[in-house]
Formats: structure tokens, sequence, C-alpha cells
């Protein structure tokens, strides 16, 4: 009886371990429209799900900074869609954190319109500081390069109208700038690429959720199924790179197994 207390008490703390700790997953690229000697630092985040790393949020935002990133892009599902918006403060929290030093853009996921709180959601983050984008873009400059950031709307996101939603927003796209996408689901790449987006930013697969030990394997995720191939890391087609967050929070599993919550820290180079 003795030694099942603490093997239970030790698997408890196995697996709180896998569910707290974040890795920093450094990833670096080169793109000719940058120039040689240019270095962009992104800081890719997704899917909280209202989770809490230390108070204020602080031990997420000191790694963040340790970084010195250029801009930070959250690519949706930052609230849970079962959370009343009474426990949204961890998810604001962040947010306002990362206005403090750096352009924030955001597009939402399934989770803020599960709440049924969209609206409310985004219009608080706009007060924070956040750059929400909705089926648009906008273009700022870092280094010498101008950037245009689309965002897609995960609330409208319906495959069926997707070209033609891609192709209304990307109408005037200049492709002398670096163009990048936001959109939570990873699944719709092939459709992504079709567009011309130098680097699409996605989470929403959670890393597959449950991984097998020593892979890079998930079991499953929301619109792939069993054993998904688009949960984490660089995927490239079309000449477009399409980079997924295993995310920070969990959802409908309270647990991730060899999986642990992820900040993706991209560093574009030019070449």
């Amino acid at each position: 009886m003795t030694f099942s207390i603490k093997k239970n008490k030790n698997s408890r703390l196995f697996f709180n371990y896998l569910n707290i700790k974040v890795d920093i997953t450094n990833i670096e690229l080169s793109n000719k429209k940058l120039h040689t000697s240019q270095k962009i630092k992104v800081i890719h985040l997704s899917d909280l799900h209202c989770k809490a790393f230390g108070e204020d949020q602080n031990y997420i935002l000191s790694k963040i900074e340790s970084f010195n990133p250029d801009l930070v892009v959250f690519t949706g599902d930052l609230i849970d869609g079962r959370s009343s918006s009474k426990n949204y403060k961890h998810s604001y929290k962040l947010m306002k954190g990362l206005t403090k030093y750096h352009p924030v853009y955001y597009v939402t996921g399934n989770h803020e319109y599960y709440s049924n709180n969209a609206y409310e959601i985004k219009s608080k983050l706009i007060d924070i500081g956040v750059s929400v984008l909705n089926d648009e873009h906008t273009t700022l400059s870092i280094k010498d390069t101008i950037i245009n950031i689309y965002g897609l709307d995960d609330g409208k996101l319906n495959k069926i109208f997707l070209e033609d939603k891609l192709r209304e927003i990307t109408k005037d796209m200049d492709n002398n700038n670096l163009n990048i996408l936001l959109s939570h689901k990873p699944e719709l790449f092939d459709t992504y690429s079709k567009f011309n987006f130098d680097f699409i930013f996605s989470g929403h697969a959670h890393g597959g959720q449950f991984r097998i030990p020593f892979t890079n394997q998930g079991l499953i995720a929301p619109g792939q199924g069993l054993f998904p191939k688009l949960t984490e890391g660089t995927h490239t087609l079309n000449n477009s790179t399409l980079i997924v967050s295993r995310g920070l929070g969990n959802s409908l599993f309270p647990f991730r197994l060899f999986n642990q919550s992820e900040i993706v820290a991209l560093t574009i180079k030019g070449k």
C-alpha cells in the first residue's frame, strides 16, 4: 500500500511537470525579401485557453523578453469556450503584458466563438492595444522591411468559401513585401499556400495532445483525425512555409502527455 501511494504521487508530479513546463522552440528561416544582414524576430503563441503560468503570466513573459522579439503573433483560442467571461483574466494579463513592449497581432480561434463572447473578447483586446485582424490585413515596417500581416477570423472560416475570401483579402498584395498569414487552423494549409504567403502561422492542433515518446508524432488533432501531420514545426508547400505552434494550454483533454506547452521563437534572416 505504501508503495502504491508513493507511485501515485510520483505520477501526479510527472504529469504536473509535463503540463507546467513551457518549451521555447527556436526556428531559423531565410527569405530573399530581407537584406542579407537583416534579422526579424517573431514570437508565435497560440491556444492559451485561459491557462495561468505564474503570477501575472510572468513565467511566459520573461521567456519571451529573453528573445527580444520585433513582433508577437497569436493564432487563436486565447480563451476556453467552456469558461465564463469572469475567468478570462489570465488571458488578458498575458496580452496586456505583451503589448507593453511589442506590437501584437491576433486572430480568433474556434473557442472564442464557442464562448459566444467573441465580439466582447475582440473589443477588449483592441482596448488593450492588440491589433485584431478580421479577414483583413495591416502593414508595418521593421528594419526597412515592409511586412503585410493578413488575418482570418475563425468564426467565418468556411472551407467551401475559403479561396474566395483569400482572393478578396489578397487582391492588392504586393509580392515585393514580406507577406504573413495568421489563421487558427493548420489543416487548411493546402489552400492557404496558393496565395503567395511567405509565412503562415497556425495553432489549434495542440501538438497532437498525446505524443508518442521519442517522436514528434501526435495521436489526434481536430480537423486532422488520428496521427495528424500538421501539429508542430515547419512545413513547406507552393513556396509558403507553415509554422505550427503546439500551443500553451489545454481544452477538452485537461492534460498533455510527452508534449510540453510551446513558445515558438522564429528568426527570419535575409539571404
